[in-house]
């Protein structure tokens, strides 16, 4: 284990210590220590609440302090505290502060205990999160004030913190009182995530980006109004992502800082929520500054009038040759910008479109256009699959043994197209045509639809897609609010000898009919099988006098009937089942369950 922190040997209380041991063997004793062992040691004798301090630097490099907790008052007038902190702290983290005046004191008290050498600053509102104390008088007005009016942090002297490289506040910063001082003094910043007005508010205070890049030149990672984003991303953990890549600790190693550094020169990460007064005309600019080395961009919209905020121009001259995710949520574009945008884009391996008002997409052609994209997810868009007018006017082209669309998607397979994973969250116009298309990319391994009582796709539409997957790698297949899941559908997904895991649900408040017998076929007949998850379930074919006739029969049937899986319903009411079903695995003489997704 490699050591942080390195403590001199100064006082001759460490004699305590080194009668019986070397000095490096009790520093890393002492690491292993939490918070709270090393508050009790200081208690065991005085030369221990001298010393223990000095050897404790790296289980106190990290601070998280909060109203909720006894950590404010601890900081503010508890010794034994107070004497573990100094230069070494690097990362602090404030929670759940709702107290403008309180925030401030305590940021002057870390200060004064000479916590100036911080890396680290973040300000965030975990909420419920955030407390188990109901003796806290302040506890119960956190959930209430998440959107704060804007803070100013003036009269802090912040010209001590010059070392940050990471900071974040989800409590909205004045721009010209707050902000703006910490960014002045902060040259080595590399992480910055703000939020510089309330969600609530129609107006905004405008960050100038030109300027941000002056003040702060080794900038990696920029998030601008993240509320929403930061909700959208917290599954795919960008943040840790970033912490993890990019925090101080990364550092020490100098030999790989030198080169990360190297690679990592300039913008790579850019999130931002555009509002009223906010948008392609102030980001722009910014944009084709930065152009050569963001990776991930993310934009979002929340303006109150979409058609003022358009992205046309911008998306036809941008040019991204090191983006491998974009994610574009509410923005106003058109079918032909974005994809033009992703042509100039060759890296480009995950694209989010998800949309609040009609945009039409050629899905065919804006894969062409990024044969090397790995995922895509579409949301509430329309999908247009002609090409020319002739081919719209063609209402038989379903019926036809290879329809032209169809042909688009072979080419593309041919073409060596590398879509992998499919997620299309209520896509208007999905008709047995896109499905057919679908299951001509034989890369194909996860896929996940929800239909929308607009789709117009048919069962034997949907049968024919099923026994198409087979030339697929698919793995993974959630096909939610469809009808009905018939025999001939069921015998398709038992010949998926990649399936892994099937996820399936009714229309809302409406049953998903299956067949009993048929269901249990299917997982008697797959060997990959591991998990299926059925909501809104309604078994047919099940011999009522022996399994009853009340709800719970479907559960009595497959118990009964499937031996090798273990069946839980989840449903919290009788008005529908929840069904999971996992298949058992014996590990080592043990049984065991495969992983199910929910």
């Amino acid at each position: 284990m490699s050591m942080d922190y390195v403590v001199q040997e100064t006082h001759s209380e460490h004699n305590l210590f080194n009668r019986f041991l070397p000095f490096d063997i009790v520093v890393k004793i002492i690491s292993y220590l939490d918070q709270p062992d090393c508050l009790a040691c200081t208690k065991v004798c005085r030369g221990w609440y001298l010393t223990i301090p000095q050897y404790a630097q790296g289980p106190w490099s990290k601070l998280e302090i909060s109203p909720n907790d006894k950590s404010v008052q601890d900081l503010l007038t508890n010794k034994r505290w107070q004497q573990f902190l100094g230069g070494h702290v690097k990362h602090i983290v404030l929670q759940d502060f709702d107290n403008e005046q309180q925030l401030f004191q305590v940021i002057q008290k870390l200060i004064d205990l000479n916590c100036t050498e911080t890396e680290h600053l973040g300000e965030e509102k975990v909420g419920e999160r955030g407390s188990n104390n109901d003796d806290d008088s302040d506890s119960n007005d956190v959930h209430s004030t998440v959107n704060s009016s804007p803070i100013s942090l003036t009269p802090i002297p912040l010209n001590h913190m010059t070392h940050l490289t990471q900071l974040y506040f989800e409590t909205p910063l004045d721009i010209e009182h707050g902000l703006v001082p910490i960014l002045q003094r902060s040259p080595q910043l590399e992480f910055l995530s703000v939020g510089s007005v309330d969600d609530d508010s129609n107006t905004i205070s405008i960050l100038d980006l030109k300027q941000l890049f002056i003040w702060c030149p080794k900038l990696i990672y920029l998030e601008i109004n993240p509320k929403h984003l930061k909700e959208k991303y917290r599954e795919t953990c960008i943040q840790k992502l970033i912490n993890d890549n990019y925090s101080s600790s990364s550092r020490n190693n100098k030999n790989a800082s030198t080169v990360e550094k190297e690679k990592k020169r300039g913008l790579c990460y850019f999130l931002v929520c555009e509002k009223d007064g906010f948008g392609p005309k102030q980001i722009g600019p910014f944009l084709h500054q930065h152009a050569d080395t963001l990776e991930f961009l993310a934009l979002c919209d929340l303006s109150s009038q979409h058609q003022v905020h358009s992205w046309v121009p911008v998306f036809q001259t941008l040019r991204l040759p090191k983006l491998h995710t974009l994610d574009c949520d509410g923005t106003q574009y058109t079918d032909e910008s974005i994809r033009s945008l992703v042509s100039r884009a060759p890296r480009l391996e995950k694209l989010t479109l998800d949309a609040d008002h009609d945009i039409h997409l050629n899905l065919a052609k804006l894969l062409k256009a990024a044969l090397q994209l790995q995922f895509l997810r579409l949301g509430q868009l329309y999908l247009n699959y002609y090409d020319d007018q002739d081919d719209k006017n063609n209402n038989n082209l379903s019926q036809q043994p290879s329809s032209p669309i169809t042909q688009l998607y072979q080419q593309l397979d041919l073409y060596g197209c590398q879509l992998c994973d499919i997620f299309f969250r209520y896509v208007i116009s999905v008709n047995d045509e896109i499905l057919d298309g679908i299951a001509q990319l034989s890369r194909l391994e996860s896929l996940t639809i929800h239909f929308t009582i607009k789709n117009v796709y048919t069962d034997a539409g949907l049968t024919g897609f099923l026994q198409k997957l087979g030339g697929t790698r698919i793995k993974t297949l959630k096909l939610l609010f469809i009808r009905e899941l018939t025999i001939p559908m069921l015998s398709a997904l038992a010949d998926l000898q990649f399936l892994e895991a099937f996820e399936t649900c009714g229309k809302l408040f409406l049953s998903l009919t299956v067949d009993g017998p048929g269901l249990v076929k299917i997982l008697e007949t797959s060997t990959t099988l591991n998990s299926v998850h059925l909501q809104y379930l309604h078994l047919t074919n099940i011999d009522n006098h022996m399994y009853g006739e009340d709800e719970n029969r479907a559960m009595s049937f497959l118990r009964k009937q499937l031996k090798g899986y273990k069946v839980t319903n989840w449903a919290i009411s009788n008005i529908y089942n929840d069904i999971t079903l996992q298949r058992k695995i014996l590990d080592k003489g043990k049984e065991r369950y495969s992983f199910c997704f929910i």
